[in-house]
């Protein structure tokens, strides 16, 4: 067996192809050509490079203490007019 067919053999199979889909079929279509299925016939491919760009947000830690004793304030200060405190 040559390895280009054991290729397509391992390559194309569910999901690479729907069940409906018989690689007997899809031979015939490409005149049993291995290299062409291979070529031509549209495949996942996972020898790529998957690059993934991750962005953090730095809050210093002063604004963020800044940001909470601002919100504690609202909070005691609506309190205060509302008289639920």
């Amino acid at each position: 067996m040559s390895s280009l067919r054991e290729l397509v053999i391992a390559t194309y199979k569910p999901p690479q192809i729907s069940q409906t889909d018989v690689l007997t079929t899809i031979m015939e279509q490409y005149g049993y050509s291995y290299r062409r299925i291979f070529i031509e016939l549209p495949r996942l491919r996972l020898d790529g490079v998957y690059i993934a760009i991750c962005h953090y947000v730095f809050v210093p830690i002063q604004i963020f203490f800044a940001v909470v004793m601002m919100c504690a304030v609202v909070v005691r200060a609506s309190a205060k007019i509302t008289g639920s405190m």
